[in-house]
């Protein structure tokens, strides 16, 4: 585990953590301290990109909603 890093685990992509689906609450806590609002925008869509190879059986726009429509509501700043 990661230090206590809510990381996910490919190809499932589930949180080496806490087994939710990632990225769950402290995951995405996480990814939005380390990056400015654009630049978690970019990170979000390449992370789409590969678990929608992962994970083809997946629609994509559950994929979307979970990779990347959370960070809109994130602040910018």
């Amino acid at each position: 585990m990661a230090d206590g890093i809510h990381v996910p685990q490919t190809p499932s992509w589930q949180c080496l953590r806490c087994g939710k689906d990632w990225p769950c609450g402290p995951g995405r806590e996480w990814l939005v301290a380390g990056a400015a609002r654009t630049e978690l925008s970019v990170l979000a869509w390449g992370i789409f990109f590969q678990a929608a190879e992962d994970l083809p059986d997946v629609p994509a726009s559950a994929l979307h909603d979970r990779f990347v429509r959370w960070t809109w509501t994130v602040p910018s700043g």
